[in-house]
């Protein structure tokens, strides 16, 4: 369905057969969405590459809203207690 590469980061979003054509409604559930390295013999002592999944997020987080995948959170907002 869709995917994005930064470096030896890959995300994806994955649509099982057959529900390719979900109205947003009631693709929440059904569509996954990944992140993992592109290549995964990397060099022994190889850090997984943060800067490179932090975009991928940003993809992947663009995507997903716009296909009625999440729900947004507003997270910039301090949580009130009641």
């Amino acid at each position: 369905m869709f995917s994005t590469v930064q470096g030896n980061v890959l995300g994806a979003v994955i649509a099982p057969k057959g529900t390719e054509n979900y109205p947003k409604e009631r693709r929440m559930f059904v569509w996954r969405a990944m992140i993992q390295p592109l290549l995964q013999e990397v060099a022994e002592h190889e850090e997984f590459p943060q800067e490179d999944a932090k975009k991928v997020v940003q993809e992947l987080q663009k995507f997903c809203l716009e296909q009625g995948l999440v729900i947004p959170v507003d997270s910039d907002e301090p949580k009130q207690e009641e």
